[in-house]
């Protein structure tokens, strides 16, 4: 890593939390202007059927059920000791913030998840959902 000319996000996780950090995949529900027909139905050209990348993501679970079931497959796979907990599957700021809130504090209340990564359009952000603050 040294002989690189730029920082990686990996080895700046490494460097804050002094080990491995592994993000996680997790499916909230949620849908997006391109598939509820508030824009259009069908979806877009960013997701597939399942939503973007959604490879490894067991449904039918509660978020921090799936982070617990992630946490065991990153320890073994990779010796990961942290983690991100990332919203991938559609876009994941389309709901009442309120929703939003109670889904993310879910995840970090995950022990050893250190963070959010949180996939959406621009198109679904309006100002309340980013004062969400995290």
């Amino acid at each position: 890593m040294a002989d690189k000319r730029y920082n990686t996000f990996s080895a700046e996780l490494r460097r804050q939390f002094g080990c491995r950090v592994q993000r996680i995949s997790v499916d909230a529900g949620f849908t997006c202007p391109n598939r509820d027909g508030s824009v259009g139905s069908g979806g877009c050209s960013f997701c597939g059927g399942n939503g973007s990348g959604a490879k490894g993501i067991v449904r039918g679970l509660s978020v921090a059920e799936q982070l617990e079931h992630g946490k065991g497959v990153m320890v073994r796979k990779y010796g990961a000791r942290k983690f991100l907990a990332y919203f991938q599957a559609f876009s994941n700021t389309y709901a009442p913030v309120e929703r939003l809130r109670a889904l993310y504090d879910e995840a970090l209340a995950v022990p050893d998840v250190v963070g959010l990564i949180i996939g959406t359009r621009p198109d679904c952000l309006p100002p309340e959902v980013l004062d969400l603050g995290f």
